[in-house]
């Protein structure tokens, strides 16, 4: 079997955005580079796959030259050749662009098989898999966290924030691989000396001309100091083929999704068979002439993009949380259109999530958990406290869920969620660069630590000095009297 694992080369989680001098771009002096998170699990699933089925992995990448040192690790891991699409400017391609050139190498390599990681890191576009495959007219699922190939054909389970989707497929087909999927192996060094002789091929990127243009790239502003004070079956890439129909048949100008699970999903595909670029997780809009700018985190929020397009249509998906809710007047038709039933993927059952818990990324109220908790049997405080809320859901660090006490889809940070709730509590977490890229947009972020100098304090609009164990049970108590009262 021919497998092929595309990956993106991206700035480290410790690194600092810095505008270039353009004021269009990021300086790029001083970034350390690595594979994005998603794609060593991506990677790894291609050489688990070639060892059950046989075959060999091809890496690919589209970057530049000296991408080859982190497609040597992953030879050394297992896979068997790279390919470098070189692009001096790879970093300014957009999802379309990217999606193009890489289908067009695949077909070259008859691949039957192609793993992506589920985002990069840098973008969190999470449109270029669904894309790739929707060019290539292969099955796509994403957000993987199991998965069982055979031959021909293969089952998976995707995350969503509805619940654990479970599909059937035929190949050949691309996965979109997401955190709980395995465990990454590391190389040997019997590895490492056999990866200096494997071939890595390097050739131009195909030019494809991008449809979104950076207009401009700024920092967040600083956040003002804070005060301290002690079911039914379903196919993705079938709803996108009619959606994308209706798109064409109403001639809109126009097509938005939330950026959740199933928007990231849904809208790359639909961009794809319009044959336009997606800009995903947008904070704002602004028509402009015959086209639009939008507005739109980079590097996990420390950074914020304006770019614009004059693409035929506008597809976008939006950061959930970020648009207030406007009481407009005004009447719309509702279309009732059929449903297609001819999808490569199907969706066989629906897992719903245990006691209706809300998702990180679309409730108001986010209560999150740290090592601070000291243990997972203590996060019954956090769950006690976002309970007492009503419409609260519960997060965790990045050191948590590695640490096995709380589910992936509860991580918030850049390796998680991103998220932009109205109100943030962060309990015990001493916040780390990768966690604050993941919740700093909140509109108020509370953080409670017995650490004065812990770095959440700096983006907290209020800091609780003092132990959790008393001061979370005693604050799950004040919201309980306060909406009795209500």
């Amino acid at each position: 079997m021919k497998i092929a694992a595309c990956i993106k080369r991206v700035p480290t989680t410790e690194a600092q955005a810095k505008v270039g001098a353009d004021g269009k771009s990021l300086d790029a002096a001083g970034f350390q580079y690595m594979a994005s998170f998603y794609d060593e699990i991506a990677v790894e699933e291609a050489i688990k796959t070639k060892e059950k089925l046989g075959g060999d992995v091809t890496v690919i990448t589209l970057g530049p030259q000296d991408a080859s040192k982190e497609l040597r690790e992953f030879i050394a891991r297992g896979a068997d050749a790279g390919a470098i699409l070189v692009d001096p400017a790879w970093h300014a391609r957009d999802a379309r662009s990217t999606a193009k050139a890489l289908a067009k190498k695949i077909g070259a390599l008859a691949a039957e098989l192609v793993f992506v990681g589920r985002v990069a890191t840098d973008r969190d576009n999470a449109a270029v898999g669904p894309m790739l495959a929707t060019y290539l007219g292969w099955a796509c699922v994403t957000e993987v966290v199991s998965i069982d190939i055979t031959a021909g054909k293969g089952v998976a389970k995707r995350e969503t924030e509805h619940g654990v989707e479970t599909l059937e497929f035929a190949l050949p087909a691309v996965i979109t691989c997401n955190k709980g999927l395995n465990e990454p192996r590391r190389p040997n060094l019997k590895g490492i000396m056999a990866a200096k002789s494997k071939p890595i091929v390097e050739e131009p990127a195909e030019a494809v001309a991008n449809q979104a243009v950076v207009e401009k790239v700024e920092l967040p502003p600083a956040r003002k100091a804070g005060r301290i004070v002690g079911g039914a079956r379903s196919s993705p890439d079938a709803t996108a083929r009619d959606v994308a129909r209706v798109v064409r048949d109403q001639k809109a100008t126009a097509f938005l999704a939330a950026a959740t699970a199933t928007g990231k999903d849904l809208a790359p595909r639909v961009a794809a068979d319009l044959d336009v670029t997606l800009l995903s997780d947008c904070t704002g809009f602004e028509a402009q002439g015959g086209g639009f700018r939008v507005v739109r985190p980079w590097l996990a929020g420390k950074a914020i993009a304006t770019l614009s397009t004059q693409a035929a249509v506008l597809c976008a998906t939006t950061r959930p949380n970020a648009f207030a809710i406007a009481e407009l007047a005004g009447t719309a038709e509702i279309l009732e259109v059929p449903a297609s039933d001819d999808g490569k993927a199907i969706v066989t059952s629906v897992a719903p999530k245990p006691g209706g818990k809300l998702d990180v990324k679309e409730a108001p109220v986010v209560v999150s958990g740290g090592r601070g908790l000291k243990g997972p049997e203590h996060f019954k405080l956090i769950e006690d406290l976002a309970a007492a809320f009503g419409n609260a859901a519960t997060g965790a660090s990045r050191a948590v869920v590695d640490a096995g006490w709380r589910p992936h889809a509860e991580q918030v940070g850049q390796t998680g969620k991103t998220v932009a709730p109205q109100l943030y509590i962060a309990v015990g977490i001493s916040g780390a660069i990768q966690h604050l890229a993941g919740m700093r947009t909140s509109k108020v972020i509370v953080a409670i630590n017995k650490d004065a100098d812990a770095p959440i304090f700096k983006i907290a609009d209020f800091g609780i000095v003092g132990d959790a164990f008393e001061i979370v049970p005693a604050l799950a108590k004040a919201v309980q009297e306060v909406k009795a009262h209500k």
